[in-house]
């Protein structure tokens, strides 16, 4: 009977696991190609397209973004033929932030809760079907694998098995959240103070009383969670071998940061522009935070192991993203893990905690019904729907090129603009040069077909198509006339 009992737990247990995952999958998958390329992402996609073309990624100390998304989609591209950046499509570049994203729907939870189904099946079910988790988890940028690296790790080694086994696994973690986003550094002061202030409020003299020698192998786990982290971003940062500079180029950038987090993007927001970012049509999660407050008034300090810990740790990133100036939406990413795991550390201690799961469980039918549509906070300088169009236009330019007697070898496309991104992605097809506006007259004397936001009388060229590139960015696509060529 009782190992019936246990087979039973266990299929239980991974049905749960897989119910989740699925769900996770399915949201971030429906329509993943729907949406435009972002300025942002086609960057990201055309550094991938630069190591499929020979070239070998070096990682740049202005830039600050790791190298953790450019690897995992080359391997990517490599497992299903792709060998070149003309060959790359949206589908598959969103597929590696869309697969993790799912996956920490899964990892996160399993990490602070180990096999206690109630606690991971409302924490993961609110993360995999919360809208803001959702809309930004198939965008091509490090935001996704920093936060699920981060969290997972964090979780692995504070509140699993404190094992050297472990420790090895949370620090690879570890080593992938620091290869990926500059933030990371955040999330280490915030996970840091966490642990600080969960010691202290669950064992007050622990602190006070504490003695080296008897911490030996806690020791011994810190030094080799801190030696597989390092090692993991070392061996990324320096692409493999190929770079071995790029571990200093790291180490370089740190006084970068603080400059960069200066900058006032976004400055004019109110201090509840991560609050309104977070509630835009995310009624998983204004249902959480309502369960989370309710928490945090009920519930006795240390009831749910996990609980200060996740609390605090959110709370810590919440704050320090309202009082750096620069500000993006999709950083709230950072936030959305912590107020889950808060919600389903509350099963870990409610007795009627088997009942509350189940009506959790019904929401999953539910998901799928019911539209949560993103509201216009989440879209940050969205491409317009109108860009994708552009790629048929060249090709149909240059189709009646070469009607014309051209030879489609001399065809390429002159983009005079100073700020053109998601262009190149669009037109990574064609040959194609960038030229600022000042410098333009090499390619208005040769080029047979230009793209501009530049309102100038370029004699000898036709307007044929004419889009938004961005909100407020108007661009103009121009063929040269018969006469001209």
């Amino acid at each position: 009977m009782n190992c019936f009992s246990e087979k039973t737990r266990a299929c239980f247990f991974a049905g749960t696991l897989a119910a989740v995952f699925a769900l996770a999958a399915y949201l971030r998958f429906r329509g993943i190609d729907a949406r435009p390329m972002h300025a942002d992402e086609a960057v990201q996609a055309f550094k991938v397209g630069e190591m499929l073309d020979g070239g070998i990624y070096r990682y740049d100390p202005a830039d600050f973004h790791g190298p953790t998304l450019y690897f995992f989609t080359f391997w990517l591209c490599k497992i299903f033929g792709i060998t070149r950046f003309a060959e790359m499509s949206a589908t598959l570049v969103r597929s590696v932030p869309a697969l993790i994203g799912a996956l920490g729907c899964v990892a996160i939870p399993l990490a602070f809760f180990g096999k206690r189904i109630f606690p991971i099946l409302v924490a993961g079910t609110f993360l995999a079907a919360s809208t803001t988790a959702v809309f930004y988890a198939d965008y091509f940028i490090q935001e996704t694998l920093l936060v699920v690296f981060a969290w997972t790790s964090a979780g692995i080694f504070f509140f699993r098995k404190k094992t050297l086994a472990n420790a090895v696994l949370a620090g690879t973690l570890a080593g992938l959240a620091i290869a990926s986003k500059e933030t990371w550094t955040l999330f280490a002061a915030a996970f840091l103070t966490a642990w600080l202030v969960e010691k202290t409020a669950n064992s007050p003299a622990a602190l006070r009383n504490f003695r080296l020698r008897e911490h030996v192998p806690a020791l011994r786990r810190i030094g080799v969670f801190v030696l597989a982290a390092g090692t993991v971003a070392a061996i990324f940062y320096a692409s493999f071998g190929e770079n071995f500079h790029g571990i200093f180029d790291f180490f370089s950038a740190f006084p970068r940061y603080f400059s960069k987090a200066a900058e006032p993007v976004f400055a004019n927001e109110s201090a509840s522009y991560y609050l309104r970012v977070l509630c835009a049509g995310d009624v998983f999660f204004c249902i959480s935070a309502v369960l989370f407050i309710v928490l945090l008034c009920t519930a006795k300090i240390n009831a749910a192991r996990g609980l200060i810990f996740a609390a605090v740790s959110t709370l810590f990133i919440f704050c320090a993203y309202t009082l750096i100036p620069y500000k993006m939406p999709w950083l709230a990413l950072s936030i959305v893990p912590g107020i889950f795991i808060c919600n389903g550390a509350f099963f870990l201690e409610n007795k009627k905690r088997k009942s509350c799961a189940i009506a959790v469980l019904a929401l999953f039918p539910l998901v799928g019904i019911i539209p949560f549509p993103p509201q216009e906070i989440l879209f940050y300088e969205h491409a317009s729907e109108r860009v994708p169009e552009i790629a048929e236009v060249v090709e149909k330019a240059k189709t009646d090129f070469v009607a014309r007697g051209g030879n489609a070898e001399d065809f390429f496309v002159a983009v005079i603009a100073e700020e053109y991104w998601p262009l190149p992605w669009y037109l990574r097809r064609e040959r194609v040069g960038y030229w600022k506006p000042e410098n333009a007259g090499t390619a208005l004397a040769h080029a047979p077909f230009i793209i501009t936001d530049f309102d100038f009388a370029a004699k000898g060229f036709s307007p044929c198509f004419e889009f938004e590139l961005r909100p407020g960015i108007v661009f103009s696509a121009r063929e040269k006339t018969n006469d001209e060529r």
